[in-house]
């Protein structure tokens, strides 16, 4: 049986970019990062605690489609203590938050933002 998730997988379309944002402004650690010329191939892995994501940047990689009740992975979810203060730290810093913190019927606050990509990253604090 597996023991933990090792990592979570993330086509981009910028690995660089990415890898800049998420370890700039959210204090992932950068890892390893691997180049297949032969494939057009960049691969960077980013960690926080014990969460690695791995960048993939390929040469013909398209934007998803922009259909929000489609099946698939939804956002990554970041835990603060201060929602409130990482929204108001993130926008300063240029980033795009596109839900303004609000209080959830799950007893949490909650805010998103947008990843160079688009993609979706969900701030949550516990209440």
């Amino acid at each position: 049986m597996p023991s933990h998730i090792h990592h979570i997988a993330v086509e981009v379309r910028d690995a660089e970019k990415s890898a800049e944002f998420y370890c700039g402004l959210l204090g992932f650690e950068r890892g390893a990062r691997f180049d297949f010329p032969e494939r057009k191939r960049t691969i960077i892995f980013v960690k926080l605690g014990e969460t690695c994501l791995e960048f993939l940047q390929d040469a013909d990689t398209e934007a998803a489609v922009d259909n929000p009740k489609q099946v698939g992975f939804k956002h990554v979810c970041l835990h603060t203590t201060d929602v409130d203060g990482e929204v108001e730290r993130l926008r300063a810093a240029g980033a795009k938050i596109t839900t303004e913190p609000f209080d959830t019927a799950i007893n949490s606050r909650i805010a998103f933002l947008e990843d160079p990509d688009g993609l979706m990253l969900e701030l949550w604090q516990d209440k």
